[in-house]
Protein backbone atom coordinates (compact mmCIF):
# COMPACT_ATOMS: atom_id res chain seq x y z
CA UNK A 1 0.00 0.00 0.00
CA UNK A 2 1.34 3.42 -0.97
CA UNK A 3 1.93 5.70 1.98
CA UNK A 4 0.32 9.15 1.72
CA UNK A 5 1.80 11.91 3.83
CA UNK A 6 -0.66 14.63 2.80
CA UNK A 7 -4.06 14.53 1.12
CA UNK A 8 -5.20 17.79 -0.47
CA UNK A 9 -8.88 18.25 -1.35
CA UNK A 10 -9.53 20.59 -4.26
CA UNK A 11 -7.29 21.36 -7.23
CA UNK A 12 -7.90 25.07 -7.49
CA UNK A 13 -4.90 27.36 -7.47
CA UNK A 14 -4.58 27.08 -3.67
CA UNK A 15 -4.76 23.28 -3.70
CA UNK A 16 -2.35 22.99 -6.61
CA UNK A 17 0.09 25.33 -4.87
CA UNK A 18 -0.13 23.42 -1.59
CA UNK A 19 0.35 20.04 -3.28
CA UNK A 20 3.23 21.29 -5.41
CA UNK A 21 5.12 22.92 -2.54
CA UNK A 22 4.73 19.84 -0.33
CA UNK A 23 5.73 17.44 -3.11
CA UNK A 24 8.80 19.61 -3.76
CA UNK A 25 9.76 19.08 -0.10
CA UNK A 26 9.57 15.33 -0.58
CA UNK A 27 6.14 14.58 0.89
CA UNK A 28 3.98 11.92 -0.76
CA UNK A 29 0.96 13.98 -1.79
CA UNK A 30 -2.43 12.94 -3.13
CA UNK A 31 -4.51 15.76 -4.66
CA UNK A 32 -8.22 15.08 -5.22
CA UNK A 33 -10.48 17.21 -7.45
CA UNK A 34 -14.23 16.68 -7.82
CA UNK A 35 -14.38 18.00 -11.37
CA UNK A 36 -12.78 16.43 -14.42
CA UNK A 37 -10.37 19.34 -14.85
CA UNK A 38 -7.95 21.00 -12.47
CA UNK A 39 -7.95 24.73 -11.86
CA UNK A 40 -11.06 25.45 -9.79
CA UNK A 41 -12.08 29.05 -10.42
CA UNK A 42 -9.12 29.35 -12.76
CA UNK A 43 -10.09 26.41 -14.94
CA UNK A 44 -11.00 25.93 -18.59
CA UNK A 45 -12.54 23.00 -20.43
CA UNK A 46 -14.30 21.84 -23.59
CA UNK A 47 -18.08 21.57 -23.40
CA UNK A 48 -20.19 20.46 -26.36
CA UNK A 49 -17.22 21.09 -28.59
CA UNK A 50 -16.77 24.67 -27.38
CA UNK A 51 -13.89 26.01 -25.25
CA UNK A 52 -15.21 27.36 -21.94
CA UNK A 53 -13.42 29.58 -19.41
CA UNK A 54 -14.35 29.93 -15.74
CA UNK A 55 -13.73 33.65 -16.12
CA UNK A 56 -11.30 36.28 -17.33
CA UNK A 57 -8.31 36.50 -14.99
CA UNK A 58 -5.58 39.11 -14.78
CA UNK A 59 -2.00 39.08 -13.55
CA UNK A 60 -0.47 42.23 -12.05
CA UNK A 61 3.20 42.89 -12.61
CA UNK A 62 4.03 43.49 -8.96
CA UNK A 63 2.97 39.98 -7.90
CA UNK A 64 5.86 38.11 -6.27
CA UNK A 65 4.64 34.72 -5.01
CA UNK A 66 2.77 33.75 -8.18
CA UNK A 67 5.71 34.12 -10.61
CA UNK A 68 7.97 32.37 -8.10
CA UNK A 69 5.54 29.44 -7.91
CA UNK A 70 5.39 29.11 -11.69
CA UNK A 71 9.16 29.36 -12.03
CA UNK A 72 9.69 26.57 -9.49
CA UNK A 73 7.25 24.44 -11.47
CA UNK A 74 9.16 25.06 -14.71
CA UNK A 75 6.61 27.52 -16.13
CA UNK A 76 7.81 30.87 -17.46
CA UNK A 77 5.25 33.59 -16.72
CA UNK A 78 6.02 35.58 -19.85
CA UNK A 79 5.30 32.53 -21.99
CA UNK A 80 1.71 32.23 -20.74
CA UNK A 81 0.79 35.90 -20.23
CA UNK A 82 0.33 38.81 -22.62
CA UNK A 83 1.19 42.12 -20.97
CA UNK A 84 -1.33 44.86 -21.70
CA UNK A 85 0.81 47.90 -20.99
CA UNK A 86 -1.88 50.45 -21.68
CA UNK A 87 -5.46 50.97 -20.56
CA UNK A 88 -8.04 52.77 -22.66
CA UNK A 89 -10.99 54.55 -21.08
CA UNK A 90 -13.95 55.22 -23.36
CA UNK A 91 -16.92 57.17 -22.05
CA UNK A 92 -20.51 56.22 -22.90
CA UNK A 93 -21.30 59.71 -24.19
CA UNK A 94 -18.51 59.41 -26.78
CA UNK A 95 -16.78 62.57 -25.55
CA UNK A 96 -13.45 60.96 -26.15
CA UNK A 97 -11.05 58.34 -24.90
CA UNK A 98 -8.03 58.35 -22.66
CA UNK A 99 -5.21 55.91 -23.35
CA UNK A 100 -3.25 55.49 -20.13
CA UNK A 101 0.17 53.93 -19.86
CA UNK A 102 0.18 51.20 -17.22
CA UNK A 103 3.81 50.09 -17.01
CA UNK A 104 6.10 52.75 -15.47
CA UNK A 105 9.10 50.42 -15.25
CA UNK A 106 8.75 48.86 -18.69
CA UNK A 107 7.33 51.79 -20.68
CA UNK A 108 8.10 54.93 -18.69
CA UNK A 109 7.63 57.43 -21.53
CA UNK A 110 4.27 55.98 -22.59
CA UNK A 111 3.15 55.90 -18.96
CA UNK A 112 4.04 59.57 -18.47
CA UNK A 113 2.29 60.63 -21.67
CA UNK A 114 -0.68 58.47 -20.76
CA UNK A 115 -1.06 60.29 -17.46
CA UNK A 116 -1.49 63.53 -19.42
CA UNK A 117 -4.30 61.88 -21.37
CA UNK A 118 -6.38 61.87 -18.20
CA UNK A 119 -7.20 65.50 -18.98
CA UNK A 120 -9.37 64.20 -21.81
CA UNK A 121 -11.82 62.75 -19.30
CA UNK A 122 -11.02 64.60 -16.04
CA UNK A 123 -10.68 68.25 -15.11
CA UNK A 124 -7.83 69.54 -12.92
CA UNK A 125 -10.28 69.67 -10.00
CA UNK A 126 -11.20 66.01 -10.59
CA UNK A 127 -7.54 65.00 -10.61
CA UNK A 128 -6.76 66.94 -7.43
CA UNK A 129 -9.55 65.09 -5.63
CA UNK A 130 -7.84 61.69 -6.12
CA UNK A 131 -4.54 61.80 -4.11
CA UNK A 132 -6.32 62.24 -0.76
CA UNK A 133 -8.51 59.22 -1.45
CA UNK A 134 -5.54 57.03 -2.43
CA UNK A 135 -3.32 58.14 0.47
CA UNK A 136 -6.13 58.01 3.04
CA UNK A 137 -7.37 54.62 1.85
CA UNK A 138 -3.90 53.12 2.02
CA UNK A 139 -3.38 54.54 5.51
CA UNK A 140 -6.64 52.92 6.61
CA UNK A 141 -5.61 49.66 4.99
CA UNK A 142 -2.61 49.41 7.30
CA UNK A 143 -4.14 51.00 10.42
CA UNK A 144 -7.82 49.95 10.42
CA UNK A 145 -8.60 47.41 7.69
CA UNK A 146 -11.86 46.24 9.29
CA UNK A 147 -13.28 49.74 9.12
CA UNK A 148 -12.17 50.01 5.50
CA UNK A 149 -14.16 46.85 4.76
CA UNK A 150 -17.38 48.52 5.90
CA UNK A 151 -17.48 50.92 2.96
CA UNK A 152 -17.74 50.40 -0.77
CA UNK A 153 -15.12 51.95 -3.03
CA UNK A 154 -17.65 54.57 -4.13
CA UNK A 155 -18.64 55.46 -0.56
CA UNK A 156 -15.02 55.73 0.54
CA UNK A 157 -14.13 57.87 -2.48
CA UNK A 158 -16.97 60.27 -1.67
CA UNK A 159 -15.92 60.37 1.98
CA UNK A 160 -12.48 61.59 0.87
CA UNK A 161 -13.96 64.20 -1.46
CA UNK A 162 -13.46 62.55 -4.84
CA UNK A 163 -15.63 64.34 -7.38
CA UNK A 164 -18.57 62.59 -9.00
CA UNK A 165 -16.98 63.14 -12.39
CA UNK A 166 -13.78 61.36 -11.27
CA UNK A 167 -15.80 58.48 -9.86
CA UNK A 168 -17.82 58.14 -13.05
CA UNK A 169 -15.02 58.65 -15.57
CA UNK A 170 -12.10 56.95 -13.80
CA UNK A 171 -13.05 54.68 -10.89
CA UNK A 172 -16.03 53.07 -12.60
CA UNK A 173 -14.21 52.05 -15.81
CA UNK A 174 -10.98 51.02 -14.03
CA UNK A 175 -12.63 48.94 -11.31
CA UNK A 176 -15.13 47.42 -13.71
CA UNK A 177 -12.28 46.44 -16.03
CA UNK A 178 -10.09 44.92 -13.31
CA UNK A 179 -12.65 43.50 -10.87
CA UNK A 180 -15.66 43.10 -13.20
CA UNK A 181 -17.82 44.96 -10.70
CA UNK A 182 -18.75 48.64 -10.40
CA UNK A 183 -17.08 50.34 -7.40
CA UNK A 184 -20.31 50.50 -5.37
CA UNK A 185 -20.55 46.69 -5.40
CA UNK A 186 -17.44 45.72 -3.43
CA UNK A 187 -15.56 46.91 -0.38
CA UNK A 188 -12.80 49.45 -0.39
CA UNK A 189 -10.67 46.93 1.53
CA UNK A 190 -10.64 44.71 -1.56
CA UNK A 191 -9.65 47.71 -3.68
CA UNK A 192 -6.77 48.84 -1.47
CA UNK A 193 -5.81 45.24 -0.68
CA UNK A 194 -4.47 44.99 -4.22
CA UNK A 195 -2.22 48.02 -3.72
CA UNK A 196 -1.23 48.00 -0.05
CA UNK A 197 0.93 44.84 0.20
CA UNK A 198 2.83 45.78 -2.95
CA UNK A 199 3.66 49.43 -2.32
CA UNK A 200 7.45 48.80 -2.38
CA UNK A 201 7.07 47.34 -5.88
CA UNK A 202 4.28 49.55 -7.21
CA UNK A 203 6.59 50.86 -9.93
CA UNK A 204 6.56 47.37 -11.48
CA UNK A 205 2.79 47.45 -12.01
CA UNK A 206 1.45 46.19 -15.32
CA UNK A 207 -1.59 44.15 -16.32
CA UNK A 208 -1.37 40.74 -17.99
CA UNK A 209 -3.93 38.43 -19.59
CA UNK A 210 -3.44 34.70 -20.03
CA UNK A 211 -2.58 33.37 -23.47
CA UNK A 212 -5.14 30.59 -23.57
CA UNK A 213 -7.31 28.52 -21.28
CA UNK A 214 -5.95 28.59 -17.75
CA UNK A 215 -6.13 24.83 -17.26
CA UNK A 216 -4.01 24.42 -20.39
CA UNK A 217 -1.43 27.13 -19.72
CA UNK A 218 -1.27 27.20 -15.90
CA UNK A 219 -3.29 24.69 -13.82
CA UNK A 220 -2.49 21.66 -16.00
CA UNK A 221 1.27 22.35 -16.01
CA UNK A 222 1.17 22.77 -12.22
CA UNK A 223 -0.52 19.37 -11.90
CA UNK A 224 2.14 17.90 -14.19
CA UNK A 225 4.86 19.35 -11.95
CA UNK A 226 3.24 17.68 -8.93
CA UNK A 227 3.34 14.35 -10.74
CA UNK A 228 6.99 14.87 -11.67
CA UNK A 229 7.70 15.33 -7.97
CA UNK A 230 6.14 11.94 -7.26
CA UNK A 231 2.73 13.24 -6.21
CA UNK A 232 -0.60 12.00 -7.51
CA UNK A 233 -3.45 14.10 -8.94
CA UNK A 234 -6.87 12.52 -9.37
CA UNK A 235 -9.83 14.29 -11.01
CA UNK A 236 -13.48 13.30 -10.87
CA UNK A 237 -13.17 12.34 -7.19
CA UNK A 238 -15.54 14.37 -4.99
CA UNK A 239 -14.57 14.51 -1.31
CA UNK A 240 -17.74 14.04 0.75
CA UNK A 241 -16.46 14.50 4.27
CA UNK A 242 -13.44 14.48 6.53
CA UNK A 243 -12.79 11.50 8.78
CA UNK A 244 -11.84 12.10 12.42
CA UNK A 245 -10.35 9.97 15.15
CA UNK A 246 -9.64 11.26 18.65
CA UNK A 247 -10.19 14.82 17.47
CA UNK A 248 -7.71 14.53 14.60
CA UNK A 249 -8.35 14.40 10.86
CA UNK A 250 -7.34 10.91 9.72
CA UNK A 251 -8.63 10.81 6.13
CA UNK A 252 -11.52 11.57 3.82
CA UNK A 253 -14.59 9.87 2.43
CA UNK A 254 -14.65 10.27 -1.34
CA UNK A 255 -16.65 9.03 -4.31
CA UNK A 256 -14.86 7.42 -7.26
CA UNK A 257 -16.47 5.39 -10.06
CA UNK A 258 -19.65 5.11 -8.04
CA UNK A 259 -17.91 3.65 -5.01
CA UNK A 260 -17.20 5.18 -1.62
CA UNK A 261 -13.52 5.31 -0.74
CA UNK A 262 -12.05 5.80 2.69
CA UNK A 263 -8.61 7.34 2.34
CA UNK A 264 -6.31 7.86 5.27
Amino acid sequence: MRRIDVLVAGAGLAGLTCAFELSTLGFNVLLLESREVVGGRTSSWIQDGMPVESGLHRVLGFYRAFPDLLRKAGIELNSIVYWEDEVEIRLPDHRGAAVLGAAPLYRPFETFVGALNLFQVLSPVDLLSLPGFLAGGLLEYFSNPLNLDQSSVTAKARAYGVTENAIRNLLVPLTSGLYFLPPERYSSYAFFGVLGPYLPWIYTVRVGAFLGGMTEVMAGPLAAAIRRNGGEVRTGVPVEQLLFENGRVTGVQAEMNGSTLLMS
